[in-house]
């Protein structure tokens, strides 16, 4: 995880502490993060899991930019 995190979370090294703090937060209690997500970021099997709001964006009624970068978790293709 560290690795991906490294190559498309934050690719600040040190991380700010503020991204660090957030991380250890989520390592002292990954209650909600594992009820999310999971117990990793590479399969979803938490209530995320079929979350998806594709089908609402219609009423998105205000001048929206969409941004996705090279290193992104979200890759162009799926923005």
């Amino acid at each position: 995880s560290q690795v991906f995190y490294a190559q498309h979370v934050c690719r600040v090294l040190p991380w700010p502490a503020e991204v660090a703090r957030t991380f250890a937060a989520i390592d002292a209690d990954p209650t909600v993060y594992h009820a999310m997500n999971g117990p990793t970021e590479f399969h979803v099997v938490g209530s995320l899991r079929n979350w998806s709001i594709i089908e609402r964006l219609h009423r998105i009624n205000a001048p929206t930019l969409v941004l996705s970068g090279k290193y992104d978790e979200a890759t162009p293709e799926t923005v």
